[in-house]
């Protein structure tokens, strides 16, 4: 027992653990990005090896449409942990971020860290033995420690799966070190290993890309990517980032979340201007509020009918020096109004339709409402989100009851065609003498209408010869 004790502390020893959990990033403990980058968008670079130029060029693709993400064109350059100084790379990485650091960092690297290391008495350490792990999360721990000593998020992305075994055993033994370094120093570990494997797990050079259809994903190598497949492995670092941004931009809505500088940023307090009143002043001042009072013009502008109404506060100090405070109620469209509140009615069709929200830049909020129409023009009612059409066929997969008449409608057996009944009483209408012979084929086409029941033919007429 106690040998087993002595071992387990040497190994936690060898692997460095910190001294404390993750770095709260920024002073926000909520969310794993600050709530409040600067110029409300979050810088994000791409650091690694030569797999993180191609992951670069498909993050350009991906985020082109992010108003949050402003991803920086220009890769930096990283070649693995075992081929650098690691103690001098650290320094200079925090020099670097010293003088302007980034808010989000992608890191990929590991595919040429297959390498035996030597000490220093020429001693070779094998690749995968318990003290090249060691060494190899040391090294993990001075990166990652140095990007969250400045309020970096660090998305550092696994290795796939390789097609030589023993690389891939590899690969798979550094995602792990990576996977236990980033849980404990607060880095986002995004695991793609078996996300470019086949159905049973194993290593495939075709695959799926994001529109479903199969493509060359892998180079020849069985290491690197194409660019097809440089699109797909952006597309998970995608979700991830797109994710802790939304993440951190619900926390600006929590009050006192953030600090007056940072409120200030996302809701711009109203300008007040205080300045002393004079006689004439304070005279305007009474005036306008009793304007305002009344519903006049003077109380302000009229915008969809109704009006912005400006209220003012005098305060009155030492002697007879006074100041008035301007209380600004902006003006709401009518519209607005009478879409709040709206009201169900038993005999008018209204509904309210479905709200959709989302935040722009400034702390702005775009609010729409959509609501169905039906076949006549009119807008229908319908119950809550979860049973609305769109819903039920997009969220849930189900298929609504075909409609008769329509396209969809495909009943089998198919159903015996319904004479027309004006049709069937125009038959039994008609005489007995107007039955058609057909016997005989006509020479000419007939010049009656196309639809509906045949024209009669009229009966034909003897003529007897005119007595002279």
């Amino acid at each position: 027992m106690t040998t087993v004790l002595a071992l387990l502390l040497v190994l936690v020893a060898g692997l460095g653990w910190p001294d404390r959990p993750a770095l709260a990033q920024g002073g926000h403990s909520g969310s794993f990005l600050d709530p409040f980058p600067e110029n409300d968008r979050y810088r994000v670079q791409v650091w690694g090896d030569a797999m993180a130029q191609g992951l670069l060029d498909g993050l350009a693709d991906q985020l082109s449409d992010e108003p949050r993400l402003d991803l920086d064109k220009k890769q930096r350059w990283l070649n693995g942990l075992l081929r650098v100084d690691i103690d001098q790379e650290a320094k200079s990485i925090d020099q670097s971020l010293a003088q302007g650091a980034p808010q989000i960092v992608v890191m990929i690297l590991g595919a040429g860290d297959r390498l035996a290391l030597r000490r220093s008495n020429g001693r070779r350490i094998v690749v995968g033995s318990d003290e090249w792990k060691a060494e190899y999360a040391r090294r993990l721990d001075l990166v990652m420690r140095v990007l969250r000593k400045h309020a970096v998020g660090v998305f550092w992305v696994g290795l796939p799966i390789m097609r030589r075994q023993d690389m891939s055993e590899d690969a798979e033994t550094i995602n792990e070190l990576v996977r236990g370094r980033a849980l404990a120093n607060g880095v986002r570990f995004v695991d793609v290993f078996a996300s470019f494997a086949d159905p049973d797990g194993k290593y495939s050079s075709h695959g799926p890309d994001l529109a479903g259809k199969t493509r060359l994903l892998r180079d020849q190598d069985g290491i690197y990517f194409t660019g097809t497949g440089y699109r797909k492995l952006a597309y998970f670092v995608e979700r991830e980032l797109k994710r802790a941004a939304a993440l951190a931009w619900e926390e600006r809505a929590i009050p006192l979340a953030g600090s007056e500088a940072e409120q200030a940023r996302v809701r711009p307090p109203p300008t007040v201007k205080l300045a002393p009143l004079g006689a004439s002043a304070q005279k305007k001042a009474a005036n306008d509020a009793a304007g305002a009072r009344s519903g006049g013009t003077a109380a302000g502008v009229e915008n969809g009918g109704l009006k912005a109404e400006t209220s003012h506060v005098i305060i009155r100090g030492l002697g007879e020096q006074s100041i008035t405070v301007a209380i600004l109620r902006p003006a709401v469209p009518a519209s607005v109004v009478s879409l709040l509140t709206r009201r169900e009615s038993a005999d008018k069709p209204t509904h309210v339709g479905d709200a959709l929200m989302t935040e722009i830049l400034g702390g702005l909020t775009v609010v729409s409402s959509v609501t169905p129409v039906g076949e006549a023009g009119t807008r229908q009612r319908v119950g809550s989100d979860q049973t609305t059409p769109l819903y039920r066929v997009l969220q849930r997969g189900e298929s609504l009851p075909p409609k008769p008449g329509r396209a969809d409608d495909m009943p089998w057996p198919r159903p015996e065609p319904v004479l027309d009944p004006r049709l069937s009483e125009a038959l039994e209408a008609r005489p007995a003498s107007a039955v058609i012979d057909t016997g005989s084929v006509p020479t000419s086409k007939p010049t009656g209408p196309s639809n509906g029941p045949p024209l009669p033919r009229r009966p034909s007429a003897s003529f007897a010869p005119r007595a002279r």
